[in-house]
């Protein structure tokens, strides 16, 4: 571990639980933002028919793009399709 990192995780321990909420909601809100940062600059370069790769559970499955929604795209894979963020979808080469 670095030092700073240990620095923050000391700082971290010391706060009381008003303190540690609003660091829970700051660092929850950041996590989304560049959740949805991703995920926007994913489905720029989709579209319909176009092969990709589904990122889920550890594991890495093929699909096809068969509709683009506003937050996820409608993906259909071997057992059948689904509904998936654009954070999770990578386009296959």
């Amino acid at each position: 571990m670095t030092e700073n990192y240990t620095n923050m995780i000391e700082a971290i321990t010391k706060l009381g639980d008003e303190e540690l909420g609003s660091l829970h909601t700051y660092i929850t809100d950041l996590i989304k933002t560049n959740r949805q940062k991703m995920g926007a600059a994913v489905k720029s370069t989709l579209s319909i028919g176009d092969h990709v790769l589904v990122k889920h559970k550890g594991q890495t499955d093929e699909g096809e793009i068969i509709k683009l929604n506003r937050k996820r795209a409608i993906v259909k894979m071997v057992k059948g399709s689904y509904s998936v963020p654009y954070s999770m979808i990578g386009k296959k080469d």
